[in-house]
Order: C-alpha cells, then structure tokens, then sequence
C-alpha cells in the first residue's frame, strides 16, 4: 500500500488501460505507479470540496485501501484519474455527512473551491489576481467543479461527464456557461486566458 509522499521511480510512459490490466492482475508495481500519477489531481480536487487536509487524506487513503481491497471484482478502465476521482468524491460526501447535522447532504449542491496561482512576474498580477478570485465566486460550485476538471486536471469532455455525472452535451454546456459569465463578468477575453492559466500553474504548486 502507497504512503502519503512516497515516491516511486519507475517508468511513467505506460498507458493507463495496461497500467490498470497489470493492476487487476495484482502487479504492486502498477498499483504503485496509479498512486503516483494520480496522488497530486486526487488532493487538488479533494481540498476544493473540503478544506480539512486530514479528511481529504484520509480519503485518498481510503481510495486506495479500497483498490486494493476490491481488485478482483474491479471493472476495466483506460482512463484511470476520472474512475479514482469518482470514488473519492464519493468517499468525501460519505465523510462530509457524519460530520453534517444533515446526513442528506445534496451531493449536487457542494461548496467547489478553484485554487488559482498569482503571476508574480506581471506588475498587473495583483490586480488580476483578485479580479480573477471575485469572478470566479460569481460561479456556480458546479461550474466551478467543472473548469477545475478541464483545465486544471485536464480531462477530456467524455472523463468529465463521467466524474459530475453529466452527459457529454451537458458538460460542455456547463463549460461554456461558466466561461461566457466569466466574459461577461471580466470584460476581457485576455483575463479569462490568464484564468485558465492561471488554473495549470495551480495544479503544478
């Protein structure tokens, strides 16, 4: 089983669909190189449903004790962060609702926080920075789920319907919603550039 901050150096070219194969097969090696690819995208997208860093741990721990646990009767896959991203979202809610006087916690109406990275390097960063942050609060935790996932985890339309649970043309009227508020709210095409940029220097903090 994988430790927190463990690192494993291995080749990382193996494409995802073998990768799970070997895992199924019981390869430690592939469970291993899973953890490693995908541990950075799981805790991004676990700190923006929960700001308590332990839970969101516990819950990539959990994840994991679960794969583990339950390989024989895993499914296949050829897109591995999508399938893990769905069953910590799931662990989370699970979490968030012993902790709620609510159990019924509606998963659908989570907070979703965007973790966005000043650019030191622009005079104008400040400025930019807290106009991008105000913006960006104007959006719907769902569309804000859902940037997050296209441009800062970089899936694909098909992986992100997967992960909210969306069909494919749902999704990508959730993005464009959310960018054209963004517009709207901006006033400048190059603001929401530096959005989406700003959104992939996060993921790599």
């Amino acid at each position: 089983m994988p430790r927190f901050g463990a690192v494993v150096k291995h080749s990382v070219t193996l494409p995802d669909k073998k990768l799970w194969e070997n895992f199924l097969l019981g390869d430690s090696t592939s469970f291993k190189l899973i953890y490693e690819r995908s541990i950075y995208d799981l805790l991004a997208y676990g700190r923006s449903f929960c700001q308590d860093q332990e839970v969101v741990k516990d819950s990539i721990h959990d994840l994991f004790v679960e794969l583990h646990n339950t390989r024989s009767r895993l499914g296949k896959t050829d897109k591995i962060l999508p399938y893990l991203m769905v069953i910590l979202k799931r662990i989370l809610v699970k979490k968030l609702r012993k902790k709620e006087t609510n159990r019924l916690l509606d998963i659908e109406r989570l907070p979703f926080m965007l973790d966005i990275c000043e650019d030191e390097t622009d005079s104008d960063g400040d400025d930019n920075f807290v106009r991008l942050k105000k913006a960006l609060d104007e959006l719907t935790p769902r569309q804000r789920e859902a940037i997050h996932l296209k441009y800062s985890a970089g899936l694909s339309y098909e992986e992100l319907s997967k992960v909210m649970n969306l069909n494919y043309q749902t999704s990508r009227n959730l993005i464009f919603r959310a960018i054209q508020k963004l517009r709207v709210i901006l006033k400048e095409n190059q603001v929401v550039v530096l959005l989406l940029v700003s959104l992939d220097r996060a993921k790599r903090k």
